[in-house]
């Protein structure tokens, strides 16, 4: 029989592989710099 890992292990061990968006993003591309241009709270 198999133990289980815990939760908290489980998501950890996702974390790790997991590239945050940001550093996927280049911020000097034109539609990035747009998008910080854009009047998202007009928008909403």
């Amino acid at each position: 029989m198999r133990t289980r890992r815990p939760a908290a292990a489980r998501i950890c061990a996702d974390e790790l592989f997991r590239s945050r968006l940001e550093n996927q993003i280049d911020l000097r591309h034109p539609l990035a710099q747009l998008s910080q241009q854009m009047p998202w709270a007009a928008l909403e």
